[in-house]
Protein backbone atom coordinates (compact mmCIF):
# COMPACT_ATOMS: atom_id res chain seq x y z
CA UNK A 1 0.00 0.00 0.00
CA UNK A 2 2.75 2.44 1.04
CA UNK A 3 4.78 1.77 -2.73
CA UNK A 4 1.64 2.25 -4.62
CA UNK A 5 0.51 5.44 -2.82
CA UNK A 6 4.23 6.47 -3.38
CA UNK A 7 4.24 5.73 -6.69
CA UNK A 8 0.39 6.61 -7.89
CA UNK A 9 1.11 10.42 -6.75
CA UNK A 10 -2.31 11.58 -7.14
CA UNK A 11 -3.58 9.23 -9.45
CA UNK A 12 -3.94 6.26 -7.22
CA UNK A 13 -4.32 6.35 -3.68
CA UNK A 14 -5.23 3.60 -1.50
CA UNK A 15 -7.02 4.53 2.50
CA UNK A 16 -7.20 1.57 4.32
CA UNK A 17 -10.46 1.92 6.61
CA UNK A 18 -9.41 -1.51 8.36
CA UNK A 19 -10.87 -4.95 7.90
CA UNK A 20 -13.47 -6.64 9.26
CA UNK A 21 -15.58 -5.83 11.59
CA UNK A 22 -14.54 -2.34 11.45
CA UNK A 23 -16.10 -2.07 7.88
CA UNK A 24 -17.87 -4.96 7.69
CA UNK A 25 -18.32 -8.47 7.90
CA UNK A 26 -16.25 -10.61 4.84
CA UNK A 27 -19.48 -11.50 3.61
CA UNK A 28 -20.97 -7.85 3.36
CA UNK A 29 -17.78 -5.97 2.03
CA UNK A 30 -18.34 -7.40 -1.35
CA UNK A 31 -21.90 -6.50 -1.44
CA UNK A 32 -20.92 -2.91 0.00
CA UNK A 33 -18.00 -2.58 -3.08
CA UNK A 34 -20.60 -3.40 -5.59
CA UNK A 35 -23.04 -0.85 -4.55
CA UNK A 36 -20.05 1.68 -4.48
CA UNK A 37 -19.05 2.37 -0.96
CA UNK A 38 -15.81 1.15 -1.39
CA UNK A 39 -13.42 0.79 -4.49
CA UNK A 40 -11.27 -2.00 -3.60
CA UNK A 41 -11.62 -4.99 -1.27
CA UNK A 42 -9.05 -7.41 -0.06
CA UNK A 43 -10.88 -10.87 1.13
CA UNK A 44 -10.13 -14.49 0.59
CA UNK A 45 -11.05 -15.67 -2.72
CA UNK A 46 -13.01 -18.62 -0.61
CA UNK A 47 -16.23 -17.22 0.20
CA UNK A 48 -16.41 -16.26 -3.43
CA UNK A 49 -15.39 -18.72 -5.74
CA UNK A 50 -18.63 -19.42 -7.81
CA UNK A 51 -18.84 -15.99 -8.71
CA UNK A 52 -14.29 -14.90 -8.61
CA UNK A 53 -13.88 -18.63 -10.00
CA UNK A 54 -9.95 -16.90 -10.98
CA UNK A 55 -9.34 -16.64 -7.26
CA UNK A 56 -7.61 -20.18 -7.05
CA UNK A 57 -5.52 -19.39 -9.67
CA UNK A 58 -4.37 -15.89 -7.72
CA UNK A 59 -2.89 -17.87 -4.41
CA UNK A 60 -0.80 -20.20 -6.56
CA UNK A 61 0.49 -17.51 -8.27
CA UNK A 62 4.00 -16.64 -7.29
CA UNK A 63 4.41 -12.88 -6.04
CA UNK A 64 7.91 -10.87 -5.38
CA UNK A 65 7.89 -9.65 -1.81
Amino acid sequence: MKQINEQGGKTVKINCLGGAPAIGSPFTMVQKQARGVYDLVNCTGAYYQNVVPESDAWKLLERPE
